[in-house]
């Protein structure tokens, strides 16, 4: 009798610490996308591209570092299938199929770039040269997903198109990627504790 209530015992506290672990990754997302959504309200227009300047590049690239791509890739995907429905979470305030305006490819590359930045860093000690190739990479396919959509968009040359949708951001970018690194490097492993 004693070895099945242990069982029992052993059975409902697993269950609950799963739940507990399902909690904790789904409040992760949550806020992750709370701060992509906010970060896309902080617009400065760039002259000469149809793309502004937003923190949402940080957001993307310490989300996924610190939450692993499970975890900040459900968040990104659910970004864009919200404003997709019609919340106003994009930085032109519009949702629904406007979203896929010039900016639909970054959009799209934030989901890519998340996986891509948590299956690098998995079950690694996010520190040093893999941290930033990580988030180097990571910010690459951002650029290029816009590029690309771009070019289509507008119609332009691939030329044209990253002279308007990478140029211009890779400055502000290295400066994000590099306070996204030293934010990894303090919180990370706190943090990947967390969502596990």
């Amino acid at each position: 009798m004693s070895t099945w209530i242990s069982a029992l015992r052993e059975n409902l506290l697993g269950r609950g610490l799963l739940a507990s672990a399902r909690a904790r990754r789904f409040a992760a997302a949550a806020t992750l996308m709370l701060a992509t959504t906010v970060s896309a309200w902080i617009v400065i227009p760039v002259p000469g591209s149809p793309v502004p300047l937003t923190l949402q590049t940080f957001v993307v690239l310490a989300g996924a570092a610190l939450l692993g791509g499970r975890v900040s890739a459900s968040a990104q995907a659910t970004y864009l299938l919200l404003g997709g429905v019609g919340l106003p979470l994009f930085t032109s305030a519009l949702g629904g199929p406007m979203m896929f305006g010039a900016t639909g490819g970054y959009l799209i590359g934030f989901v890519l770039a998340s996986w891509l930045i948590g299956a690098l860093l998995r079950n690694q000690s996010a520190t040093g040269l893999r941290l930033i190739g990580a988030l180097v990479l990571g910010n690459l396919v951002i650029l290029g997903c816009g590029s690309i959509w771009l070019a289509s968009f507008l119609h332009v040359s691939w030329a044209k198109a990253l002279a308007m949708g990478a140029l211009p951001f890779l400055l502000g970018d290295t400066v994000k990627l590099a306070t996204a690194a030293a934010l990894v490097r303090v919180a990370g492993t706190r943090t990947r504790r967390f969502v596990v």
